[in-house]
């Protein structure tokens, strides 16, 4: 099995982590790797010593240094390097389990697949390498289950959030896919902004139930806790949903539908997906009590209430959005923000 994969790591200021994340790419795949391209993002602690050390002992081992721009920015400066035929994306603060990559490669090759994905493990921020000795001795583990779908089916459940993740990490890739793809920049939520464009080109994806990768959970990373940057979700749903009206256009004009899945089904995965980033958006904005953005909130909440209906008689919704619907729809509104309040605190 020759060395086919670019592994991606964006950096910033990860002295904690970064050498984990190294170790679990050059020392425990397999001498699969034809490359690792690590982006220091303008670090200013000690992640430009580390990556000038371990890149004098690993000849594939390649360091961009480039001002401080952001993840997304990090990782298009990779792409654009990046010659391996699979892409596979690691978080500087994150690692990958022993063997994984040549698990996944040997299955994508087995299922001539064009992306592969597999179980990501959520590890607490003390975690490592051997935190468990089973996940650690990953080449003894057999061989989990594969379901298989085309590219459309895995973005329609990608936006569902029905099984498919939508994280850019724990997935190998064929490199051609992201071929004019790349991140928009100083935005988060970039993985959500350009997953389902890059799953809608596989002609096979492949769910793999293998883990594959750690996540590590950090304090600062917590899900209730809000800042001005999560209103990125918001134009990022609805550019989704605009990406899909002009699909829906191109295909009433005559252009064939792929795989069964029209740009109309394709729709409404998006339309959910921006329903609960909405409702999101709002427990955490009417939790936080801070006044600035009232007008951003009264926007969430029209949207929500617009579209209660329409997510109501979607078979597909989720649960959760389907009971906000409800919510909405019969709870008073001062109720309904108590609701949030406690929810979201």
């Amino acid at each position: 099995m020759s060395n086919e994969i670019s592994v991606v790591i964006p950096a910033y200021n990860a002295e904690k982590w970064i050498e984990e994340a190294l170790d679990s790419v050059l020392k425990h795949q397999g001498g699969l790797i034809k490359e690792c391209i690590v982006v220091d993002d303008g670090s200013r602690d000690g992640t430009p010593d580390i990556l000038s050390r371990y890149a004098l002992k690993n000849d594939i081992l390649k360091v961009i240094t480039i001002p401080n721009s952001g993840v997304s920015v990090a990782r298009n400066v990779a792409l654009d390097v990046a010659m391996g035929d699979w892409v596979f994306f690691v978080d500087s603060d994150d690692f990958v389990v022993p063997g994984a990559l040549k698990k996944l490669l040997r299955k994508a090759r087995e299922e001539d697949c064009d992306i592969i994905e597999g179980d990501i493990i959520h590890a607490e921020d003390s975690a490592t390498l051997s935190f468990d000795v089973e996940i650690a001795a990953a080449e003894t583990i057999s061989d989990g289950s594969v379901v298989e779908m085309s590219g459309r089916e895995a973005a329609r459940r990608s936006l569902y959030q029905d099984g498919i993740d939508s994280s850019l990490y724990g997935k190998l890739y064929r490199r051609s896919l992201w071929e004019g793809i790349r991140m928009p920049a100083g935005e988060i939520y970039e993985d959500l902004s350009v997953f389902y464009r890059v799953a809608m080109r596989a002609k096979k994806y492949v769910r793999y139930s293998l883990p594959v990768y750690i996540y590590r959970i950090r304090e600062e990373s917590q899900i209730h806790e809000f800042s001005v940057h999560r209103l990125d979700v918001l134009k990022v749903t609805e550019r989704i949903c605009n990406d899909f009206r002009e699909m829906i256009k191109r295909e009433e004009s005559g252009e064939t539908i792929e795989d069964g899945i029209s740009a109309h089904s394709l729709y409404k995965a998006a339309h959910d997906r921006r329903f609960a980033a909405n409702y999101n958006i709002l427990g955490l904005l009417v939790s936080n009590r801070d006044t600035t953005y009232t007008d951003i909130a009264e926007k969430c909440e029209q949207f929500i209430r617009r579209n209660s209906l329409y997510i109501l008689f979607n078979r597909r919704s989720r649960r959760k959005n389907h009971l906000g619907a409800l919510a909405v729809i019969l709870l008073p509104r001062s109720i309904l923000r108590w609701l949030l309040r406690r929810t979201y605190s």
